[in-house]
């Protein structure tokens, strides 16, 4: 085997070993970026949303931005308005659809009915349909039906701090669609940024106890998520508990090395190598096949 072999066997290994597995995220536009210029006035609506209220979308130097240099601003003037943002996709009865993302708010908001939130709403068409179950958030009221993501941005809010939220649920008998919404609830006046939005069609397995970025194994990342999340007032994916805490990151150690291989119906009885470890045995292996290759004769 030539060098030029080698290297391109070991790339390739790389690239299959450590390909990502999470679920990817259904909205365009998550980030807010298409059509932001730094240090612009918010222009109204956003592009691939469609938008209803005092929406616009915002970019970094003169409004709140997480990541990148847009976002999205939700403006309420009081007497409940609700300004808010929407994408639509198709949805199947059963499935599990989960929406998560970051809100923040400059000024303390009052303490009546003011707030932010993200909302997942199933329908069949015509009509809003009751989520079949909440796994994340909390239902919404019967006349406006489906999942407020937990917790919401509000009077208990630190202002001018991104405030992570996330709902998860079940798409009940009847749905045709799912819409994913960006809102903001005024009762008196406020405004509400978001960004880094995430949907994502959960894959029905039963999923790691640990594996908290979801992507099929527990490692480093879930441990970052866990403490980026410690003591808020949500749950972990694949954990069952509410919060985060102490609990949790005991139930990464446990089960840190994990791995589910896809499509597989239940865990594996033992673990499976992390990428990074069976990649350095394939690269072993490689290096081995160079280095105790035959020798050519001399004749």
């Amino acid at each position: 085997m030539n060098r030029l072999k080698f290297l391109a066997l070991a790339a390739m290994a790389f690239a299959l070993i450590s390909a990502p597995q999470a679920a990817a995220n259904q909205l365009i536009n998550a980030g807010f970026e298409t059509g932001a210029v730094f240090g612009s006035e918010p222009f109204p609506g956003a592009l691939d949303w469609l938008t209803f209220g005092n929406a616009n979308s915002a970019s970094a130097d003169l409004d709140p931005v997480r990541t990148g240099i847009g976002s999205l601003q939700l403006v309420g003037g009081g007497g409940f308005g609700v300004p808010g943002a929407y994408q639509t996709f198709p949805a199947n009865p059963g499935e599990i659809w989960d929406l998560q993302g970051y809100m923040l708010t400059e000024n303390a908001l009052p303490a009546d009915a003011t707030f932010g939130l993200l909302k997942i709403v199933f329908g069949d068409g015509v009509n809003d349909l009751p989520p079949g179950a909440i796994i994340f958030g909390q239902a919404d009221a019967p006349a406006f039906p489906g999942i407020q993501a937990l917790p919401f941005l509000n009077s208990a809010s630190t202002p001018n701090t991104w405030q992570f939220t996330q709902a998860r649920g079940v798409a009940p008998a009847g749905t045709t669609e799912v819409k994913m919404f960006a809102l903001f609830v005024d009762q008196s006046a406020g405004t509400g940024y978001f960004d880094d939005l995430q949907a994502t069609l959960v894959p029905a397995d039963p999923g790691l106890p640990g594996d908290y970025n979801e992507n099929d194994a527990v490692d480093a990342a879930d441990y970052s998520t866990w403490r980026d999340r410690l003591g808020s007032g949500t749950a972990l994916p694949n954990d069952d508990t509410a919060g985060v805490g102490a609990d949790d990151y005991t139930r990464w150690k446990t089960n840190f090395g994990m791995t589910l291989p896809p499509g597989a119906g239940s865990l594996s009885a033992t673990a499976v190598p992390e990428p990074a470890t069976m990649l350095l045995a394939i690269v072993t292996m490689l290096v081995s096949l160079v280095l105790h290759r035959p020798k050519r004769s001399a004749c």
